[in-house]
């Protein structure tokens, strides 16, 4: 399969360079749009592969986004030193092509991505039997709270515990730092305690700690003391499971002793709340499954919960709670993932779908995607030399949490559409590559619209609430 789709690549290489002379910039564009598109038999290739360090990878991911780059950047060349030629500074075109390129490169980048998710069939992974469940290791489930609705911390806490596993295998531990006098906090307490007393086969634990100090990060150290088996799956308070999500996901740790965390597909489980909430699933629901879909072949980006971790990878990696300058890491989670792979282990996408709530007003988005933003900068500024001469990361691995921290592209659609007007006679040119700038988030739309259109919604509601997604989504990826 490598080795025919290599051969038609060159083929259409061939092609592409023959018809230079003669193409406008839309045919030209159109062209480099299909190389992206041709990818997708690669793509196909290795939907369903875990080997890491493979050529394969680098060759369709790395390879042909730098080739299309370039390709883009000879294009690009001409216009914009045309542009300042009546300064006579045209060198100043030849280093804004320059400048540009990263840009350009990570905008193909997300598009063969893109063009996986279209197609990508998620693996079916068997579920263990009730026989072989005895022989499978304990696991210890983790829920971190603070002043909770006691509603929502009772639904996770009955996913968890619902779950079909030996009961001398399971564990519960529940760290809560929430206020004493908070109305919920003496029923959630209660509740945990009254499994203790009727369910003697599972330990159940609830550990209260007074004040705020190191987070949530310091809730899951306190509660890292306490456990008593092999493994932990991380909660956050909104989270849901399916009844089989053990039996599926256990055995992938036996498989490999390197395997560090397995991490569960999330959906958004709240979109009837309210408006913003249904339009905010959709968005989350394509982010967290390009998180998935890029740990396929690449870095498994641990979202901080619906995770499981083996407790030797945890404890290799040391104290969730971490520092810089003085601060907590505030995204301890992204932090967690780069230690690991440091350490030799990694992660891996599970296609076991879990639950989440999203955010519910544009002050809770907002204030989510600021957190995340600086913990971003944060773990580029102390981890960046590191992840890339750590030599226990595949290339692509690197490139992918790169791209995790340093998702700029979309900085170029204004930049085209300004260059477009700047330029009338080229303004098709621009406004192509605008167009193209857009390409990842449509695609994402286009995918998530194939499988998860409900039947009671028309088409039009459909494609109003894809259409708010869309520009969502932009805003986020």
């Amino acid at each position: 399969m490598t080795n025919l789709y290599l051969s038609c690549l060159g083929i259409f290489l061939l092609i592409f360079m023959a018809t230079l002379s003669i193409a406008g910039p839309i045919v030209t564009i159109a062209l480099l749009s299909a190389i992206l598109i041709s990818s997708l038999a690669a793509l196909q290739s290795t939907s369903t592969a875990s080997t890491r360090f493979s050529y394969r990878y680098t060759l369709y991911f790395i390879g042909l986004s730098t080739l299309l780059t370039i390709m883009t950047s000879y294009f690009m060349l001409p216009n914009l030193s045309d542009l300042f030629q009546q300064n006579n500074s045209a060198i100043i075109g030849k280093i804004i092509t320059l400048a540009f390129m990263p840009l350009v490169y990570q905008m193909y980048y997300k598009g063969i991505l893109c063009v996986q998710y279209l197609f990508f069939k998620e693996p079916t992974l068997p579920e263990c039997s009730d026989l072989d469940s005895a022989n499978m290791p304990g696991c210890s489930m983790l829920i971190a709270t603070r002043n909770e609705p006691f509603d929502v911390c009772k639904l996770t806490f009955d996913s968890a515990n619902a779950l079909i596993y030996p009961d001398d295998k399971k564990e519960i531990i529940v760290v809560d730092n929430s206020d004493l006098d908070h109305a919920d906090y003496l029923l959630w307490k209660n509740y945990v305690e009254e499994h203790a007393k009727n369910n003697p086969k599972t330990s159940y634990k609830f550990i209260h700690r007074n004040g705020t100090e190191g987070f949530k990060p310091k809730n899951l150290d306190i509660a890292m003391e306490h456990i008593s088996q092999d493994h932990v799956l991380l909660l956050d308070a909104d989270s849901t499971l399916k009844k089989d999500t053990l039996l599926k996901v256990m055995p992938e740790f036996i498989k490999d002793n390197k395997l560090g965390y397995a991490s569960l597909l999330i959906k958004g489980t709240n979109q009837e709340c309210n408006f913003f909430s249904k339009i905010c699933c959709i968005s989350q629901n394509m982010l967290r499954y390009s998180m998935n879909l890029i740990g396929q072949t690449g870095f498994v980006i641990f979202q901080g919960h619906n995770s499981i971790w083996s407790k030797k990878t945890l404890e290799a990696i040391g104290p969730w709670l971490e520092m810089h300058k003085g601060e907590p890491m505030i995204v301890e989670d992204v932090a967690a993932a780069v230690r690991a792979y440091f350490k030799g282990f990694y992660g891996k996408s599970i296609w076991v779908e879990s639950g989440e709530w999203v955010p519910t007003s544009l002050r809770e988005c907002e204030a989510m995607w600021m957190r995340w933003t600086y913990g971003n900068m944060q773990i580029t500024h102390k981890y960046i030399g590191k992840i890339c001469r750590a030599a226990t990361m595949s290339f692509k691995e690197k490139m992918d949490i790169l791209n995790q921290m340093f998702s700029f592209s979309y900085i170029l659609t204004p930049i085209f559409a300004i260059l477009a007007i700047i330029q009338p006679h080229v303004s098709a040119f621009w406004l192509a590559f605008m167009v193209l700038t857009q390409l990842p988030s449509l695609l994402y739309v286009i995918g998530y619209s194939r499988h998860n259109k409900p039947k009671s919604v028309s088409w039009i509601k459909w494609v109003t609430h894809l259409y708010l997604a869309f520009f969502c989504h932009e805003h986020v990826y």
